[in-house]
């Protein structure tokens, strides 16, 4: 997805038909709901940080890796003892994500859903092409709601969403709280010659306060160098982004344990262009089934090849912004070679007109960067190459 616009720029789904033939013949992306797993706990987190249940500093304490709340008994990888907010979405704690919803909205889960709500997470995103599947999630007015079921939903169980809901989120993030409506269609061309431009379509303007955005993200930055996702690390560009593991046919017995491996994030994430989510449903658990194993690697794959193609500012870019009169306003200097005359170089870009002039055999002289105020030698005066001073 495209940051700035919510354009769906490339999508892809493959099902397996044998073990080394894969057909596209149904769009999970935007029609197959299913328990997200842990990229829902980042949904989680910020809510939380909105509503003031805690601050990126809370503490929690998480223990060896198991905590029976209510008849649950909720699992992690492995210990983490005591852990930031922060610490909880870098390391990916199900028992952290648990304690902090259930102790913040336990009393009136009904808060956590209207947050939900808001975010446009319980609903269709309403896309201009057929089947997108509804979000399903139970909720606390529903004959089996218990105290269980808000901790397990907190990181990713018990309810239902697709591929590119969960991205839309993402892209919101991404977007520094912006949700936009994903978009299928630039534009249509009709026979007549009426062309129907597509323009973005906003469906939440204000996710969150520029600060809680800003720590979300400073947080999913952390999970790819520090966390679940550092072995997709890498130090060309940032990437911003949360694994997720989920079982899938768990209540079914006595077969073999599967799972959901996701990941979903954005790049480069100090100034991001696009959004993705992977997944790998019932991935060949000899080779792995951890989503920072298994689809991380396929989103860094991704983003490389987008990255790579994707024209980037000149170092000198980042100096030159704030310049007075900066280069990137003033016009170019297209020069002649074969002139013997000074040029007019008055109000012209000294980037592109230094190398030029040197170019046409003139030595040249100058103090600070942008466009020329004052040049030492008139326009229209002849010259020797090479011995000539500008």
């Amino acid at each position: 997805m495209e940051v700035a616009t919510g354009k769906i720029r490339a999508i892809v789904n493959l099902r397996r038909i044998t073990d080394s033939v894969y057909s596209d013949v149904y769009n999970y992306v935007v029609g197959e709901g299913a328990e997200p797993g842990s990229t829902f706990k980042t949904v989680s987190i910020l809510a939380g940080l909105e509503n003031e249940k805690f601050t990126p500093k809370t503490t929690v304490e998480t223990g060896g890796g198991r905590y029976k709340l209510y008849n649950r008994v909720i699992t992690d990888t492995h210990g983490n003892g005591t852990l930031t907010v922060e610490g909880v979405l870098i390391k990916s704690s199900n028992i952290g994500t648990a304690k902090l919803i259930n102790n913040g909205y336990g009393a009136d889960p009904q808060e956590y859903f209207d947050q939900l709500d808001k975010w446009h997470l319980t609903k269709k995103l309403g896309i201009d092409i057929a089947g997108e599947a509804a979000p399903a999630f139970h909720r606390p007015n529903d004959p089996n709601w218990s105290n269980i079921t808000l901790p397990v939903m907190s990181y990713g169980y018990g309810f239902q969403m697709t591929p590119l809901q969960i991205l839309t989120f993402y892209n919101g993030i991404a977007n520094g709280g912006t949700m936009l409506k994903p978009l299928f269609i630039d534009k249509i061309e009709k026979s007549s010659g009426e062309v129907i431009n597509y323009e973005p379509q906003v469906l939440v303007k204000r996710m969150s306060s520029p600060e809680n955005i800003k720590a979300v993200t400073e947080m999913l930055k952390k999970a790819v160098s520090e966390g679940t996702a550092k072995n997709i690390f890498t130090e060309h560009y940032e990437i911003a982004g949360k694994t997720g593991t989920a079982r899938v046919e768990y209540w079914v017995k006595n077969q073999p344990i599967q799972y959901r491996a996701s990941f979903a994030g954005f790049f480069p994430a100090d100034n991001p262009k696009y959004s993705c989510v992977v997944i790998i449903h019932k991935p060949d658990r000899r080779k792995g089934f951890y989503g920072g194993g298994v689809t991380a690697p396929v989103f860094k794959k991704i983003a490389d090849w987008v990255y790579s193609r994707t024209p980037q500012p000149s170092p000198e870019l980042p100096k030159l912004v704030n310049v007075k009169n900066a280069i990137q306003s003033v016009p170019s200097f297209k020069p002649n070679y074969d002139a013997k005359v000074i040029p007019n170089l008055l109000g012209k870009s000294g980037k592109s007109l230094i190398p030029a002039l040197e170019n046409m055999g003139l030595n040249v002289r100058y103090s600070e960067i942008g466009k020329v105020k004052h040049q030492s030698i008139p326009a229209e005066t002849r010259f020797k190459k090479e011995k000539q001073f500008i």
